[in-house]
């Protein structure tokens, strides 16, 4: 885990309220709230913000 990131809790619930990103470690890909896809997604890891997602590598999930 880097910097504003957190293992997801079993079947992928956010860790803590302060983690809103939800990322795929297979795909590196990240997903916020306002996409229409984010309750469709299991996290594998969450990240507190799109910034710090990126700055290990993941991409937004389009």
């Amino acid at each position: 885990n880097g910097p504003g990131s957190s293992m997801s809790l079993p079947g992928g619930g956010s860790p803590a309220p302060e983690f809103n990103v939800k990322a795929s470690v297979t795909a590196l890909r990240y997903c916020t709230k306002d996409n229409p896809q984010f309750d469709r997604i299991v996290a594998e890891v969450w990240f507190r913000t799109p910034s710090d997602a990126e700055r290990v590598g993941f991409r937004v999930l389009s």
